[in-house]
């Protein structure tokens, strides 16, 4: 009877460990593309383990279409933090939200957490748009992180 409810204590000691691990799973993305045919698409995706990952699609076109570049690397747990925090202050990243228009530059941010977005801020791309304080911060942070050949800011 005792190693029974030893073992039921450890078991729900462990699941509410185990659920609790679950709710706090988050995503930070960021994706840019559009504007004119050929435009470089890029995607790129933080998860709170550690998982920094980058994919983008754009000119020249090769043989089997546009040119692609997929890029993975793990990250320490403050600078997975480090991009909440910049996700968080730049409230200057939404562009011109109420003038979309048919062949605009889109940039858009999100943090998901449990599937659920937590944040969200998006819209058409203007030149002083990556100049503003607080996405300069964020978008250098991304650009640290991203190979040479995957750098393509307006």
């Amino acid at each position: 009877m005792y190693l029974r409810r030893l073992f039921l204590l450890s078991f729900l000691i462990c699941s509410s460990s185990l659920t609790f691990a679950q709710d706090d799973h988050w995503v930070f993305t960021y994706e840019e593309g559009g504007g004119l045919p050929g435009s470089t698409h890029l995607i790129v995706k933080v998860s709170d383990d550690g998982t920094f990952s980058a994919s983008s699609e754009g000119l020249p076109i090769i043989e089997s279409g546009l040119t692609k570049h997929e890029f993975s690397k793990l990250i320490s747990n403050e600078e997975v933090s480090h991009f909440v925090e910049l996700a968080r202050a730049a409230k200057d990243f939404v562009i011109n939200p109420e003038k979309p228009w048919p062949d605009c530059k889109r940039a858009e941010m999100m943090v998901i957490k449990m599937r659920e977005k937590m944040m969200r801020r998006s819209g058409c791309m203007d030149k002083k748009w990556s100049e503003r304080r607080h996405t300069k911060r964020l978008l250098a942070r991304i650009e640290f992180h991203l190979p040479s050949e995957m750098h393509d800011r307006p």
